[in-house]
């Protein structure tokens, strides 16, 4: 259980801190990147709680365009 709730902590952990330096970044390239983040941790957070086509989706759709 509290293992579980540490993973689960840390992918949200990670997508609040990187959202939030998306906000103070100045840099465009940095913020294409902390962009991507957190949609990978959305995407992880969605695939762990069993929403697998959504989670899907997020790396197709969202993360894919910002590399086209």
């Amino acid at each position: 259980m509290i293992n579980t709730s540490v993973f689960y902590g840390s992918f949200i952990a990670i997508t609040i801190i990187s959202s939030l330096l998306i906000l103070t970044s100045t840099v465009p390239l940095s913020r294409l990147l902390l962009l991507i983040v957190v949609y990978m941790m959305s995407a992880f957070i969605f695939i762990l709680l069993d929403f697998y086509f959504l989670g899907l989706t997020y790396i197709i759709v969202y993360v894919g365009d910002n590399f086209a």
